[in-house]
Formats: structure tokens, C-alpha cells, sequence
């Protein structure tokens, strides 16, 4: 016998009244079409219980309602477990979305973590570097590999030609120049040095002059004699045609621009042509 709760008895025992309830009925009619007499006996008699195939009915009636709602709950079960299978798969794939978004995040993460290292270990080196080109901007040296550079032979011999200073006093003009202008000059430049800075100079010019005749395939010669304290001197002079010596790759080799050399100035005997000729010649010697 499967237990039934108090509502299920309840329920049962009303069914069963109203099913004796039915029978008294039938039972009155019933003996009515016989006798009047009989009736008031048949009234006054005890209700016969029921039947055991009434109690089966009843019985089955509550099985069946029990069987509808067994079903009904049965049916809201699968349906929600259908409910809930959905929702796991779709918090699954929010999940997986979830994951993979987070994998991302990690990576860009990582990135910018690479990156900020990268600009905090400049920004750190970067000091050390402004003060290294400070201290390089500020200090100078004359020498490469303990030779002169071509900058410092340069001015070398403009100080000694435009700027008239002796051969002692080169040294100390670079270094007084230099400290007026903030910076410090680590080598010193002798007075041997500078001679022989103006005898390369002069060697070098001497080259290129004969390099511009040979090329400018033309020369006008010119000279002129003066005399100073009883002595007589000698002047030469040249016009030709020389290169252009520009820094663009793109100019001209050679341009048509006439320039005037200097030859040189050399003692003489007199102002005589045979004098000035031999002056030539010995020039070109």
C-alpha cells in the first residue's frame, strides 16, 4: 500500500460520502415503487457501507489524480533540467569567452609591463646620457689617436694668416678662446707643431695650385715690383680658371668662375725684365 497524506484522506472520505449519499437516494426510489408502508421501515433502517468495487473506484480515482500530478511534475522536472542544460551551456561559453578574454588582457598586460620597463630604463639611462654629451659638449680635445685633427690644422693657420697670430702664441689664443666660450681643451699645441701645421699648409697649397693650371688648361701671370729700406721685392700673380670646391655632390666639377692666385713674394736684385723672368723660372722650379 503506497502512504497517503492527510489531504489525500480527506479527499477520499468526502468522494466516499458523496458516493452514499448517491446510494440513499437510489435505495429511496427504489422501494418506493412497491410499498408506502415500506417506507418509513427502509428509512429508519442503518446506511449499508459501501461497496468494495466503490472503494476500488475511489481507490483508482486517487491513483489516477496521484499519476496526473506525478506526470505534471515530471514534465516541469524535464523541462527544467532542459532549462538548466541551457544555461550551463551558455555559461559555459561565457566562461570560455571569459577565459579568453583574460588570456588577452594577460597578454596586452604583459606588454605594457615589457613596454614601461623598456621607457624606465631609458628615462633612467637617459640622464646618465645628457650628462655624458654635457660633460663631451664641454670638454675638447685636440688630438685623434695622438694626431692633430684637420679642424684644429685648420685654425692653426687661419690664426696665423688672417688673424696674424705668432707661432708661440697659438697655443695659449686656443685656449683663452676656449675658455671664454665655456669649454675646456684637454691637449696643448706647441710652437714646433704649429710651424710644421703652416709648412704642410703651404706644401698643400703649393699642390693644389699647380693641380688648377694643369687643369684650367689657361693661365694669366702678373707681377709687380716695390722696394722697402733699399731692398727690392718681387710679386706674382695668377688668373685661371679653378673648380668650384662645393660640398654639393650634385655642382659641377668644374666651373667657369676666374680666380686670382697668389704666387708668392721673393727678394730680387732689381726691377729688371730679365730679373722678373728669372723669378718665373725659378718659381716654376
Amino acid at each position: 500500500m503506497v502512504a497517503r497524506s492527510k489531504a489525500q484522506r480527506a479527499h477520499a472520505r468526502a468522494a466516499m460520502i458523496k458516493i452514499n449519499s448517491g446510494n440513499k437516494e437510489n435505495v429511496g426510489s427504489s422501494s418506493g415503487h412497491f410499498s408506502d408502508g415500506n417506507t418509513s421501515d427502509s428509512r429508519n433502517k442503518p446506511s449499508e457501507p459501501p461497496s468494495a468495487l466503490q472503494t476500488e473506484r475511489v481507490r483508482v480515482l486517487e491513483y489516477k489524480r496521484l499519476l496526473h500530478n506525478a506526470r505534471c511534475k515530471l514534465t516541469r522536472a524535464e523541462n527544467a533540467k532542459g532549462n538548466l542544460r541551457a544555461q550551463t551551456k551558455e555559461a559555459q561559453s561565457d566562461a570560455e569567452a571569459s577565459r579568453a578574454k583574460l588570456g588577452h588582457v594577460e597578454r596586452v598586460l604583459a606588454t605594457l609591463q615589457r613596454a614601461k620597463n623598456t621607457l624606465w630604463m631609458c628615462d633612467s639611462r637617459a640622464s646618465q646620457k645628457l650628462e655624458a654629451a654635457v660633460e663631451r659638449s664641454q670638454t675638447h680635445v685636440l688630438k685623434a689617436k695622438g694626431v692633430f685633427k684637420e679642424e684644429v690644422r685648420e685654425m692653426t693657420r687661419d690664426l696665423m694668416s688672417i688673424c696674424r697670430v705668432p707661432l708661440a702664441w697659438v697655443n695659449s689664443v686656443i685656449h683663452v678662446v676656449a675658455r671664454g666660450l665655456g669649454i675646456i681643451v684637454e691637449d696643448s699645441i706647441d710652437k714646433l707643431s704649429a710651424l710644421h701645421i703652416t709648412l704642410e699648409g703651404q706644401v698643400a697649397a703649393d699642390m693644389q695650385l699647380v693641380n688648377e693650371i694643369h687643369t684650367a688648361g689657361g693661365l694669366t701671370i702678373s707681377g709687380d715690383g716695390t722696394t722697402d729700406k733699399h731692398l727690392n721685392y718681387e710679386s706674382k700673380h695668377g688668373l685661371l680658371i679653378t673648380p668650384t670646391y662645393s660640398s654639393d655632390p650634385n655642382a659641377p666639377i668644374m666651373n667657369t668662375v676666374p680666380t686670382q692666385r697668389f704666387f708668392g713674394i721673393n727678394a730680387a736684385i732689381d726691377h729688371k725684365s730679365e730679373t722678373q723672368l728669372q723669378g718665373w723660372k725659378d718659381l716654376v722650379d
